[in-house]
């Protein structure tokens, strides 16, 4: 089975890195140019010239000019605000490709120039990938902690001590946990 590309080694844009960059600010035109750095000595990988125009909250777009295999390529998304019960503005990106309003959008590995959500490009984080790597030696450690019987470690030293019952396993595990 062929693993899904994991998040982490896409090129991506997120509304909080626009945030953090203060370039979604409401009313204003912003330009930046982004660089993705790879590696120790911080090489380029990606430059991308963002364009964000919210001058209009209904009608806010980002425009994104970059470009594959030497050809130019810009592509608009458009930006939708929405404005939580406490009070401000939460800003997401449309989906160019389902439409779903997102936090983060990803640069296409298959189809250079496309742009698209997570779920539209396929792609996975690597906790979903190794997530039940340490199953077996949690349901071990697991069944360490309990007595026979299910009573937690903890409570069975508590009933040595209180009822003075020392007897066979729970006295050696009340000696073992240092009772």
């Amino acid at each position: 089975m062929a693993t899904k590309q994991r998040t982490e080694n896409t090129l991506q844009i997120s509304i909080s890195q626009l945030l953090a960059d203060k370039l979604l600010v409401l009313g204003a035109t912003k330009k930046c140019e982004l660089q993705w750095l790879h590696g120790f000595f911080k090489y380029t990988v990606g430059i991308c010239t963002v364009i964000v125009d919210t001058r209009d909250p209904d009608h806010a777009s980002l425009e994104l000019q970059f470009s594959v295999n030497g050809k130019d390529k810009i592509k608009d998304i458009s930006l939708v605000a929405t404005y939580p019960p406490f009070g401000g503005i939460r800003w997401w990106f449309l989906c160019p490709h389902c439409g779903k309003k997102k936090t983060h959008l990803y640069f296409s590995f298959v189809n250079p120039g496309k742009i698209a959500c997570r779920q539209c490009e396929n792609l996975t984080y690597r906790s979903c990938q190794t997530s039940h790597f340490n199953d077996g030696s949690f349901q071990r450690l697991m069944a360490d902690s309990f007595i026979d019987g299910g009573i937690p470690r903890k409570r069975a030293l508590k009933i040595v001590r209180d009822d003075s019952l020392v007897v066979g396993k729970m006295h050696r595990e009340a000696n073992y946990l240092g009772g």
